[in-house]
């Protein structure tokens, strides 16, 4: 079974219902390849590739081969880019849950991750 860290609840925030726009947390549009493995909710697993749309400090989308149901357990490994190319840059884990899974990608809850350097 996936840790996924969400043994802390975190307080919801409020939300202007003017902007019309839910979210509070700043998305950076970036295309990096990424590896998943998910438990399901009913105990399968399931293991593919794809590739991010956007992240923010609490949610990642991406696009994969495989409709995951919401709740899942996930776990994304990508390669973070490094800044000058002489660097190997890092690993990204990302531990969470699905969120919701639309024809725009796969939204993830982040409930932790952990940057490790990136292997040759």
């Amino acid at each position: 079974m996936l840790n996924d860290g969400f043994s802390v609840s975190h307080p919801r925030r409020h939300h202007s219902t003017f902007s019309g726009e839910r979210r509070t947390a700043k998305r950076y549009g970036l295309q990096l390849a990424l590896a998943y493995k998910a438990e399901t909710t009913d105990g399968g697993q399931c293991i593919g590739q794809g590739a991010t749309c956007d992240i923010s400090n609490r949610a990642l989308r991406f696009l994969g081969g495989t409709k995951l149901p919401e709740g899942s357990r996930v776990e994304i490994s990508l390669r973070w880019p490094a800044e000058q190319e002489q660097l190997r840059g890092v690993s990204l884990t990302i531990r969470g849950r699905v969120l919701r899974c639309e024809p725009r990608g796969i939204v993830i809850l982040i409930g932790r991750y952990s940057f490790a350097p990136a292997l040759v």
